[in-house]
């Protein structure tokens, strides 16, 4: 997965869309600005109205194409199937235009008013600070609605390649650490976080922020942590990131079985929440009968099904499931845990919380209560534990050395052979 990868011969394809068009076919499914690859939408009031103005002013700015990569993926398209375009530059552009179009942002107060020449040769003015699309005037949305933007996209790309131009491609606009690692460490284990991600335990029931960097990073903590690496600061992520060969198909395969478990546990848990007399109900029933103060606690995420316990909790749920602990009585036992937390368990989850002796005395407490509750015996606990990766923490983290000379030389003639082949200057 980590090997040197041959750069396949690729075709270069531009078309030019509306922003009507565009919008379209973001809507639609052909332009793919999700890849999961892909940073989280992050631009602000500020970059937006920049954005747009730089639209409205297109005769006198350019407007960088978006780029993307054709994947094998394919979508139904007036009854005919088109192959599906992973955008790999363009998801802040191509993401204000929508919002805009759909009325979900206001034109930002730092925008020049718009001038539009009217048929007798004269200008018209127009000030569009602080409107939303619906309030534009027809003729102002007629302007705006004119531009044209360009796209490139390749075909032939593997994934691994797809990758590496998007990072390419992303030299600009620095990306975070998060952002990085979610890139280097390959389409396999990532594609696998991200189908995890997707359950309701992840979107429904964990206290976790919704961004989708800090989601994966928790995942990839799990992995991390199941893996027996107690470490979990932002060195050893990276490190994790360059070397996930550790993660094997048998890890997999237990990470998936505890977040079937653990779904089924979370369900308990909101299950038991209920008044007593609910319980029995289907939860769709039960929750027609909550007032809207007991509906919204309800529907919020359980509190300790946060980052700093997720990696312990799964580390802890396979030992479980190992044991043969039903759902139900796990659900109990961690909310008992959790409900009255022990002072030296929070003391951990404290300052420095990332810390490989703190993960690990974290996860220890959890597995001894575990133990204790289920009269698990110490030698079944210590067979639970996975195989993958039994060499202490400090000899399975290392830090990145600093990229070499010659490795940067090549990276930058890489990165411009790219550049010649777009034949066009890529900038945000």
């Amino acid at each position: 997965m980590k090997e040197g990868i041959q750069m396949s011969k690729l075709e270069k394809f531009t078309k030019e869309y509306s922003i009507m068009g565009l919008v379209r076919d973001l809507k639609n499914g052909l332009i793919n600005r999700d890849a999961e690859m892909q940073r989280s939408y992050v631009w602000g009031a500020k970059e937006q109205t920049e954005f747009i103005d730089s639209v409205f002013q297109s005769s006198n700015t350019y407007i960088p194409p978006v780029i993307g990569a054709q994947s094998e993926s394919e979508v139904e398209i007036k009854g005919k199937l088109e192959k599906i375009i992973d955008l790999l530059d363009g998801k802040q552009r191509s993401t204000t235009l929508e919002k805009l179009i759909n009325n979900e942002i206001k034109i930002g107060y730092n925008i020049k008013p718009v001038v539009i020449e009217q048929e007798d040769g004269t200008e018209k003015t127009y000030i569009v600070a602080g409107l939303k699309w619906e309030e534009l005037p027809e003729e102002v949305k007629t302007a705006f609605k004119a531009n044209k933007i360009q796209m490139i996209f390749f075909k032939g790309m593997t994934p691994e390649e797809r990758d590496r131009q998007f990072i390419k491609l992303q030299g600009g606009k620095k990306l975070s650490n998060a952002e990085i690692n979610k890139v280097r460490i390959g389409s396999i284990v990532r594609e696998f976080i991200y189908k995890q991600l997707a359950t309701e335990l992840w979107n429904k029931y964990a206290n976790i922020s919704s961004n989708r960097e800090v989601k994966f990073e928790a995942m990839q903590q799990v992995l991390m942590v199941m893996t027996n690496q107690y470490e979990l600061s932002g060195k050893a992520l990276q490190a994790f990131s360059e070397d996930s060969d550790v993660i094997t198909d048998s890890v997999m395969e237990q990470v998936e079985q505890v977040t079937e478990y653990l779904n089924e546990v979370v369900k308990l848990i909101k299950k038991y929440s209920l008044p007593t007399e609910l319980q029995n109900l289907e939860e769709s029933e039960a929750m027609e009968k909550l007032d809207a103060k007991a509906l919204k606690k309800y529907l919020r995420p359980i509190d300790y099904f946060k980052k700093v316990n997720v990696p312990i909790i799964y580390n802890n749920a396979l030992k479980a499931l190992h044991n043969d602990v039903s759902a139900e009585q796990f659900a109990q036992f961690i909310s008992k845990f959790f409900g009255n937390i022990s002072a030296s368990y929070k003391r951990l989850t404290e300052k420095g919380c990332s810390e490989s002796i703190k993960v690990k005395e974290r996860t220890e407490i959890l597995d001894n209560a575990l133990v204790k509750e289920f009269g698990i015996k110490e030698q079944q606990q210590e067979e639970d534990q996975p195989e993958t990766n039994q060499e202490t923490p400090e000899s399975t983290i290392t830090t990145p050395e600093e990229p070499s000379e010659e490795s940067t030389n090549e990276y930058k003639e890489e990165a411009q052979s790219i550049l010649d082949i777009i034949s066009l200057n890529v900038a945000s």
